[in-house]
């Protein structure tokens, strides 16, 4: 089964539907976000997901689907360090899909196997109906990611293999 890993606050951040819903509170952006996220999973009933969010629990929200987990990073540790610790804990990362534009979450992903994607292009999968993907003023050399990704674990291995250490 494969298990998404989402970074909550991230995924929100890059969607101007989500990131409309700030103005009324965190958690009402969340709970589209989690009602979102439920459909996509009704559709695609070979996927679980954990969604992850910075700081406290919300009284009022909830995922109330039995193949989605909500974990709240407190307020000691933010939620990169909860995802790379999920990541480590799985046995099969190849079955995790990490969703976060962060750069270090998206590299720590890729590092370990995991298939890593951008916020943006889980957007376009999420609700391929609606154009929700907030833009970014942030130009770039190539015009195509915001910041550039390392290579995975598995290149660097065959990059190893092919011209040694």
């Amino acid at each position: 089964m494969k298990h998404l890993i989402i970074d909550a606050l991230n995924l929100i951040h890059k969607s101007s539907l989500y990131k409309s819903k700030l103005s009324q509170g965190i958690d009402i952006a969340l709970m589209s976000l989690i009602e979102d996220i439920k459909s996509y999973i009704n559709i695609h009933s070979s996927f679980k997901a954990t969604i992850v969010v910075d700081g406290r629990e919300f009284d009022n929200v909830s995922s109330a689907h039995p193949k989605i987990t909500l974990v709240y990073s407190g307020t000691k540790v933010n939620a990169d360090l909860i995802i790379k610790k999920l990541i480590d804990s799985t046995t099969n990362k190849k079955l995790l899909q990490i969703i976060s534009s962060d750069t270090e979450v998206y590299n720590y992903g890729k590092f370990n196997s995991c298939d890593s994607i951008s916020s943006e292009e889980f957007l376009t999968k999420l609700n391929p109906k609606k154009s929700i993907i907030t833009t970014s003023n942030k130009s770039t050399k190539s015009g195509t990611k915001e910041k550039p990704n390392r290579p995975s674990r598995k290149e660097i291995d065959e990059f190893l293999n092919l011209f040694g250490e």
